[in-house]
């Protein structure tokens, strides 16, 4: 089409119509975006109801499965003469071996106050070292970063445990002393308690069974 040869009535018209036709097709994108939100709700308002469902009953069947291993858990205090404290994982294993069910709390690293007095006399020890030695000068610095904390104020255990290692090496009594100061201040603070079922495949693997949203496909 030739615009040159219309007249204005007809580019009246014709803009008129282009027009008509951009406010037809602007209509026509709002009536999808919002059949496409009222879509996302409902589909937002029947996977929560589900999934809201599925936890409390999810949180039921894990406070029966506690409530299950009661007995359990007493007896086997009582035979093994274990302590209801102290340790966070209990393993159950049926008579056949095929299946074993986990009970345990997950903790949270803490040191109390008194492991400020045991970092005091590892300091001082390794103060007390001549650091013209190249070796006891990387020795300390092993020994600090051992005992530095995290980004939350926090010991790690696990370096202390290696620091532990370093101090029974040396054989020095205040080197021992202040480490053995730091482990005693280690008490950890219980979070979450969670629960790990497993059986054995014709392999004889553990395999996991899935009980979060996350693990199950």
């Amino acid at each position: 089409m030739d615009l040159s040869e219309l007249t204005t009535e007809q580019l009246a018209e014709l803009e008129a119509k282009i027009a008509e036709e951009k406010l037809s097709k602007e209509r026509a994108r709002k009536e999808q975006i919002n059949t496409y939100k009222d879509l996302v709700s409902d589909a937002i308002h029947e996977a929560f109801a589900r999934l809201k469902d599925e936890s409390l009953a999810l949180s039921r069947t894990k406070q029966g499965v506690y409530r299950l291993f009661e007995s359990v858990m007493a007896m086997k205090q009582e035979l093994f003469r274990t302590k209801k404290s102290g340790q966070w994982s209990h393993t159950f294993t049926d008579k056949e071996g095929t299946k074993r069910i986990t009970l345990g709390v997950n903790t949270l690293d803490n040191y109390d106050d008194t492991s400020e007095d045991g970092i005091s006399k590892v300091n001082e020890y390794l103060d007390s070292l001549a650091l013209d030695n190249p070796n006891a000068e990387r020795a300390v610095t092993i020994c600090r970063s051992l005992m530095a904390r995290d980004r939350k104020g926090n010991l790690k255990p696990s370096k202390i445990v290696t620091l532990y290692k370093h101090a029974r090496e040396s054989g020095d009594a205040r080197f021992i002393e202040g480490v053995d100061i730091i482990m005693n201040a280690y008490k950890p603070v219980p979070s979450k308690t969670y629960i790990r079922a497993e059986y054995k495949n014709d392999k004889g693997e553990w395999i996991n069974v899935p009980l979060g949203i996350t693990e199950a496909e």
